[in-house]
C-alpha cells in the first residue's frame, strides 16, 4: 500500500500526461515526436496531424496497475492545408482507502484524471509542420479537485526524397493545479526524436526529459509484413534492475482497408503486466462547400466574353498561309523533312487545295515513313542475327503499331513470331507467351516474367524470365533517379507518373508511399484550381477552354467532379458542326504557337468526339513520327 500511496502522489501533480496513449507508439518505445500517423498526434506532437490526408479517429484502452485504468479517444481531420485534432483522455483510479488517522476506519473513495486536448497544424514551409496544442486538465480526488489550461508546440521536418524525419514538443506549459492546499506544476517535458525508414523497416530514437527530473532515452523499431502485420518492440532507459525486461516494450498491429488493431506489453515485475489494445480508422475528410453567394453577380451579368471567344477562334486562318508554304518548301529543299512536314500539316489543316501543298506532304510523309521503316528492319536484323528475339520482336511489333501497320512490317512481325514459337516449342501455352511479348514490347517487365513463368520452363523462357529480371531492376533504379530530379525540379505530374511507373514493376515501400500521398496532395490541388477555372468558362459558353482546362484538370489528377464535367462539356461538341470547328481551329492555333502539349490533349478529345476526321490522322502520324 505504501508503494501505492508514493505512485499516487507521483500522479497528483498531472504525472498522468506522461503515461502515453496508443499501443503502437508505447510499444515502439512510447516514441511520439515522429512517426505518428494518426489521431494520436495530438497528444504526442501535434505537428504530425499535417503528415495526414485522411480522416482519423482512435480509441484506446488500457488496464494500468492495480486499480487503474486509462481510455482515450482521439479524432483528426484535414481542413485544406489546416489539420486539427482532438483528444480525450481518461486516468482512473478506483477503491482508494481513505483514513482520518492510523487506527481509525476506513472510506473508500476514487480519483479521475482528465485531459482534454485540442490541436491545429500547418506545413509552414515545404517540409516542415508546426502545430499547437491547447488542453484542459482536470483532477479530482475524492471530494476535492482542481483543473488548469496547458499548450504543448511541435515541429517536423521531413524531406520529400529521404529515409528519415525529425521532429519536437514542449509539452504541458501552464498554470499550476491547485489541490486542497497544495500546489502542484505541469510535468513539463521535451521530447525530440528522428525516425529512418529502410524499405519496411521503420527505426527511431528519441531523448524524453521531464523538467526537473531524469533524461530518459527511447529507441523504437516497426517491421511490416505483407502491408498488414506489424511487429514492434521497444526500449526506454531509466528503469534498470527495477524489474525483470526492465524498459522493454512489445507489441503487433493489423491493418486492413483503412481499419488498424494494435496491441503493446510492458512487463513491471512485481506490479504485473500492462496490456494496451487500440482500434483505429481512417476515413474520407468530409467536404464543406461555403455558398458562393458574392461570386454568380460578378461572372453572370457579363455576356461580353462570348463575343471574344468567337473573334479569337472563329477565324478560318489563324495564321498567314502563303507565309507558311514557303517556310515549309524552304525545309524541304535543306532537307529537314521533320519540320517540312510539319508546316504542310498546318497547311492542309487548314485548307488541302492550297497550292501544291497536299503532294508535298503526301511525298514527305511518304519518304519518313519509309526512313522509320527501314531503320526499324535494320535493327530487327541486328537483334535477330544476335539470336535476341525479344528485342527483335519489341522492335518490330512497337513500329507495326506506330507507322499506320505497313505490310512489309506485318510480314517481320508474323516472320519473328514463326521463329519464337519454333525456338521455344510452345504449343498449348501460346495465350501466355504472346501476353509476355507484349509487356515487354510495353516495358512492363514485372507483367511479363509473370506470363511467362505461366509457361512450362525450358532453357529459353528462363533466360528471358532472367532478362526481364534484369531489365526490370535497371528500370527501377531508372526511375528512381529521375523521381529524384522531377520532385527536386517540382515536376509533379512527371513525378506522379515515374511513382505509378514503380508501382507497376512491383516496387512498393512505406517512403514511396508518403511521397506518393503528398504529391496527390499537390495534384489534386492543381487539378481543382483547373476545374474551378473549367467550371468559369463553361458558364461564360467558352467551351473550348473549358474543355482544355478540364482535360488538363484530368490528366493531372482524375478527380470525380472533373470526369463528370468533361464528359459533359464533350456532349455539346457532338453534332454540333459549328463548336466542334472552333475545337479544330483552336487546337491548331495552338499547335501553330508552340503549345504542342494543350493542342494534344484538344486533339485527343477531338478523336473521340469524330474519328473520321481526315486532319486527326495527321495529328497522328506527327506524333509517331
Amino acid at each position: 500500500m505504501g508503494i501505492f500511496v508514493n505512485f499516487l502522489f507521483f500522479l497528483v501533480g498531472a504525472k498522468f500526461l506522461t503515461l502515453g496513449i496508443g499501443a503502437r507508439e508505447i510499444s515502439m518505445g512510447s516514441i511520439g515526436s515522429v512517426f505518428v500517423r494518426d489521431a494520436n498526434a495530438t497528444y504526442f506532437n501535434p505537428a504530425l496531424l499535417s503528415m495526414q490526408d485522411m480522416g482519423n479517429f482512435m480509441a484506446s484502452h488500457c488496464n494500468y496497475l492495480l486499480d487503474m485504468r486509462l481510455e482515450s479517444f482521439s479524432l483528426s481531420h484535414p481542413f485544406g492545408k489546416i489539420h486539427t485534432g482532438l483528444n480525450f483522455y481518461g486516468f482512473f483510479v478506483s477503491e482508494l482507502e481513505g483514513r482520518t488517522g492510523p487506527s481509525e476506519t476506513f472510506s473508500l473513495f476514487g480519483a479521475s484524471f482528465l485531459n482534454t486536448n485540442f490541436s491545429i497544424a500547418s506545413f509552414l514551409y515545404r517540409n516542415l509542420s508546426l502545430g499547437l496544442t491547447i488542453k484542459n486538465v482536470y483532477e479530482k480526488i475524492d471530494t476535492f479537485s482542481s483543473s488548469s489550461f496547458a499548450f504543448d508546440f511541435g515541429f517536423v521536418y521531413k524531406p520529400e526524397i529521404s529515409f528519415f524525419e525529425i521532429g519536437g514538443v514542449l509539452s504541458n506549459f501552464g498554470s499550476k493545479l491547485k489541490l486542497k492546499s497544495e500546489n502542484y506544476e505541469l510535468p513539463s517535458s521535451l521530447r525530440l526524436g528522428a525516425g529512418f525508414y529502410f524499405k519496411d523497416l521503420k527505426f527511431a530514437l528519441e531523448v524524453f526529459k521531464i523538467l526537473k527530473e531524469n533524461t530518459e532515452f527511447h529507441t523504437g523499431f516497426e517491421y511490416l509484413i505483407k502491408d498488414i502485420l506489424f511487429l514492434r518492440m521497444g526500449y526506454k532507459t531509466g528503469y534498470k534492475d527495477a524489474y525483470s525486461l526492465a524498459g522493454l516494450t512489445f507489441g503487433f498491429g493489423l491493418k486492413y482497408s483503412g481499419f488498424n488493431f494494435d496491441y503493446a506489453f510492458e512487463p513491471y515485475g512485481d506490479f504485473g503486466n500492462i496490456h494496451r489494445l487500440s482500434f483505429g480508422m481512417n476515413f474520407k475528410p468530409l467536404k464543406i462547400k461555403f455558398p458562393e453567394k458574392k461570386k454568380e453577380p460578378i461572372i453572370e451579368p457579363k455576356p461580353e466574353p462570348e463575343k471574344i471567344v468567337v473573334k479569337e477562334v472563329k477565324p478560318l486562318y489563324p495564321f498567314n498561309l502563303d507565309s507558311l508554304y514557303l517556310k515549309a518548301v524552304k525545309e524541304y529543299e535543306n532537307k529537314n523533312f521533320i519540320s517540312s512536314y510539319k508546316f504542310f500539316m498546318e497547311i492542309i489543316y487548314i485548307d488541302k487545295t492550297f497550292k501544291n501543298s497536299y503532294n508535298y506532304f503526301v511525298e514527305i510523309k511518304g519518304n519518313l515513313l519509309k526512313n522509320k521503316i527501314e531503320l526499324a528492319i535494320s535493327e530487327y536484323d541486328k537483334n535477330l542475327t544476335a539470336s535476341n528475339y525479344l528485342d527483335a520482336y519489341s522492335v518490330i511489333k512497337n513500329s507495326y503499331e506506330t507507322l499506320e501497320k505497313p505490310e512489309i512490317l506485318g510480314h517481320k512481325l508474323k516472320e519473328i513470331e514463326e521463329i519464337i514459337l519454333r525456338k521455344t516449342q510452345i504449343k498449348e501455352e501460346r495465350e501466355f507467351l504472346f501476353n509476355a511479348l507484349k509487356f515487354y514490347t510495353d516495358k512492363r517487365y514485372r507483367d511479363a516474367i509473370n506470363e511467362f513463368r505461366k509457361i512450362k520452363k525450358n532453357e529459353i523462357i528462363s533466360d528471358w524470365i532472367k532478362k526481364c529480371e534484369e531489365k526490370r531492376e535497371r528500370k527501377i533504379k531508372s526511375l528512381e533517379r529521375d523521381l529524384d530530379f522531377y520532385i527536386k525540379n517540382e515536376n509533379y505530374e512527371k513525378a506522379y507518373d515515374a511513382i505509378q511507373e514503380l508501382e507497376n514493376e512491383g516496387y512498393i515501400s512505406s517512403q514511396l508511399m508518403v511521397t506518393k500521398t503528398r504529391i496527390e496532395n499537390k495534384l489534386k490541388e492543381k487539378s481543382k484550381i483547373l476545374y474551378e477555372q473549367a467550371i468559369n468558362m463553361e458558364k461564360n459558353k467558352k467551351l473550348v477552354e473549358a474543355l482544355l482546362l478540364v482535360s488538363k484538370s484530368v490528366k493531372t489528377y482524375p478527380l470525380e467532379e472533373s470526369k463528370l464535367l468533361e464528359s459533359r462539356i464533350i456532349e455539346n461538341f457532338k453534332g454540333n458542326f459549328k463548336l466542334y470547328e472552333e475545337l479544330m481551329i483552336y487546337s491548331i492555333k495552338l499547335f501553330h504557337q508552340g503549345n504542342n502539349e494543350d493542342a494534344l490533349i484538344l486533339w485527343e478529345k477531338a478523336e473521340n468526339i469524330n474519328p473520321s476526321d481526315e486532319r486527326i490522322s495527321y495529328v497522328k502520324i506527327f506524333r509517331n513520327l
